[in-house]
């Protein structure tokens, strides 16, 4: 199968976490992921199956072409363990107040990478390479309202409180990057 890419995505480095464009060999991480109960109680509630897992991974990968931007896969830097993934998209969501058009930023990590700062950690990274790059568009974060540990992922990398809407019938918590 090829592997030829019709973009670059930059690799972003930090102090403990090397997050890079999404690759075949990697989907089986991803959809682990995806498929672990505890880690999607809070992004939809339900294990995703394998195919639909790869459907969302073609999607964000998908995104750096149609976009410009898209999400990557974090693996610790010293041993090379894959964290999760973090990035941007935009996914159309109907929400009111409206964010079509703005980069929503994301991030799951797996179990096991929880509560070391890495969501932060990727998230500040990603933030700092896409603010330059957006044009002005202020990213927007959409959150369980109920989930504080992601409620301090996106405070600290510096969104606000923006809106209660409704997302697929659940509350939601819209956030913003101020301007």
């Amino acid at each position: 199968m090829p592997q030829t890419r019709m973009r670059d995505v930059p690799v972003l480095e930090t102090e403990r976490l090397i997050m890079r464009g999404f690759d075949r060999a990697n989907f089986p991480n991803f959809a682990a992921l995806l498929a672990d109960p505890i880690v999607v109680k809070h992004i939809g509630g339900k294990p995703v199956s394998r195919e639909d897992a790869w459907r969302k991974y073609m999607s964000l990968d998908g995104s750096w072409n149609l976009l410009g931007f898209g999400a990557w896969d974090v693996f610790e830097r010293n041993s090379g363990t894959y964290v999760g993934y973090v990035g941007f998209s935009e996914f159309l969501r109907q929400t009111v107040p409206s964010i079509d058009g703005r980069p929503e930023i994301g991030w799951v990590l797996a179990l096991e990478a929880q509560g070391k700062g890495y969501a932060t950690e990727a998230a500040k990274a990603a933030m700092a390479w896409g603010l330059p790059r957006f044009n002005g568009a202020r990213p927007v974060c959409l959150i369980e309202p109920n989930y504080p540990a992601t409620y301090r992922v996106a405070e600290k990398c510096g969104y606000v409180k923006h809106a209660l809407t409704k997302y697929n019938g659940l509350d939601m918590l819209l956030m913003e990057y101020p301007a």
